[in-house]
């Protein structure tokens, strides 16, 4: 819902690059003479900003050409993570990594002879994760080479489906959000310094008051670094720092775009983000240093179907078990290919990791 103002963006630039790349083919198949004759057309260049299923050439390529920044938005998350390394057998961790810290990286590829500088690289990652193959996704080379803490992690606690209800959104709400996004966007052009190369960006401020909640709560959020070094959770609340700004601005921004100063509200509603966020983030490191945490959010059915599965078990046992659950074949094998939950032993043989 809160991207189809940007689908809808995309749509219509597609569509117009379309139209644009179309004459510019036109305009390469003419004979020299013909190209003499005719006014010259610049290839065009597609400004996309929401990306879903790409590889990692194309994805820096759309970063190089929308300056403004782009955004993977992604139901499954975990197809995203497990996909970072199909393109290529490096990983491509330490690239993210660097478009986080909007750092600017130059990428060489063998089919093309001048480098891709991409100077100020602006990369948001969005989706959803379900919380049982965290442990599979975030393997230790991934918490600890600082990947895991730049995530914020939203996990509901009690998460319940409801049954089908008439209750609906308020449409004048995102009327309002889709109002706000257009309008920004086009008021907030990007301009390009011709000497640097950089974008010209908008500073903002710490107002007095804001200023000093922010080192307050920078210096109890540095206690609290401080209590937990040499650990991954020290590293993760670390981060916060960062948050706190990049949230105080969105906040900000979405308050008051006109003024270049970050409010006292902005940096309050930041606070209770960044404690919100890291409550969870608390959550899923748990679930990482405790594995049979996992039990605790599996469906009840699969709950007691696992307890009942032996410590070493083949698949025909598995089955034949799962009958008796009411579970068919298919279900069983999707559930004993987890590889959160088990470990495959020999063809058709299985043993448990969690008892």
């Amino acid at each position: 819902m809160p991207f189809k103002v940007f689908n809808q963006m995309d749509k219509k630039a597609i569509a117009k690059y379309e139209i644009q790349y179309n004459e510019f083919d036109e305009y390469q198949s003419l004979s020299k003479k013909g190209k003499m004759n005719a006014s010259k057309i610049e290839k065009p260049i597609l400004i996309k900003t929401v990306l879903h299923n790409f590889t990692s050439e194309i994805l820096n390529q759309r970063l190089n050409d929308n300056r403004r920044g782009c955004a993977v938005v992604s139901d499954e998350l975990a197809t995203w993570l497990e996909g970072m390394n199909n393109y290529s057998k490096s990983d491509q961790t330490s690239t993210y990594l660097s478009f986080w810290n909007s750092t600017g990286i130059s990428i060489d590829r063998v089919s093309k002879p001048i480098p891709l500088f991409i100077q100020q690289p602006f990369l948001n990652i969005i989706g959803s994760l379900q919380p049982r193959v965290i442990p599979k996704l975030f393997t230790k080379n991934k918490t600890d080479n600082g990947f895991l803490p730049r995530f914020l992690f939203a996990w509901p606690d009690n998460l319940e489906k409801y049954p089908i209800n008439d209750r609906v959104m308020n449409e004048g709400v995102l009327k309002d959000y889709n109002s706000f996004i257009i309008s920004y966007i086009e008021n907030n052009q990007i301009t390009i310094n011709e000497e640097t190369g950089f974008v010209d960006s908008k500073l903002y401020y710490w107002s007095e008051q804001a200023k000093s909640y922010y080192y307050e709560w920078q210096k109890q959020n540095t206690i609290k670094v401080n209590n937990h070094k040499d650990e991954l959770k020290g590293e993760i609340i670390s981060k916060y720092d960062n948050h706190f700004a990049r949230l105080a601005l969105i906040l900000q921004i979405m308050e008051d775009h006109s003024t270049n100063e970050i409010s006292l509200k902005a940096v309050q509603g930041a606070s209770a983000l960044c404690e919100y966020y890291m409550e969870n983030a608390f959550k899923v490191l748990d679930l990482l240093k405790n594995p049979t945490a996992l039990k605790e959010i599996l469906p009840e059915v699969k709950l007691k179907f696992l307890e009942a599965l032996p410590k070493e078990f083949t698949t025909s046992q598995a089955n034949a078990l799962g009958a008796t659950f009411e579970l068919n074949e298919k279900f069983v094998q999707r559930f004993i290919a987890d590889n959160t939950l088990f470990t495959w032993v020999a063809h058709g043989n299985y043993r448990k990791i969690i008892k």
